[in-house]
């Protein structure tokens, strides 16, 4: 029910077989993630409602096959855009802002996974969510997202220097 399952598993693409691992810490989706240590961190996210946000932080131990909690993201959303730059998780816009037309946040927030804290950057120049962040050297690129909660698209491609 809800769409959304707390349930890992991990693809070995040499042998093309899947493993069960632990399970997440919640259920969750649309949630910002990235690797950092060796180590799997996701924040935000929803739990398959649209009206239902997090500001959980997830952080997943391959070696250990187990999940902690971070520190909270100050901003719950989901659809968010993420990138790791540095150590630092990098987390961009997102849905569900009350405050806003469209319903989405112009957020930047960076996690700083060894001292477990979370900053506020300034707000990104196009707020969207469903979109994509990738790092290309010390670039962080941001292409794509939707401008309001439900529906559009845009041809928006914004770029973030850590």
């Amino acid at each position: 029910p809800g769409g959304v399952t707390a349930m890992v598993d991990v693809l070995d693409p040499q042998t093309n077989t899947w493993t069960e691992r632990a399970d997440a810490l919640r259920a969750f989706d649309h949630a910002g993630f990235g690797v950092v240590d060796g180590k799997l961190i996701v924040a935000a996210g929803r739990n398959g409602s649209i009206q239902g946000y997090f500001d959980d932080v997830q952080i997943y131990d391959p070696a250990a096959d187990s999940w902690s909690a971070g520190a909270p993201i100050p901003t719950a959303r989901g659809g968010v855009a993420s990138a790791v730059h540095n150590g630092m998780l990098y987390v961009f816009g997102g849905e569900g802002d009350p405050t806003s037309p469209g319903q989405v946040f112009p957020e930047v927030e960076a996690y700083d996974v060894a001292a477990n804290t979370w900053t506020e950057l300034d707000p990104m120049p196009s707020p969207r969510h469903g979109f994509a962040g990738v790092t290309i050297g010390n670039i962080i690129y941001l292409p794509g997202g939707a401008p309001t909660q439900f529906l559009d698209a845009v041809a928006t491609h914004e770029v973030f220097v850590p």
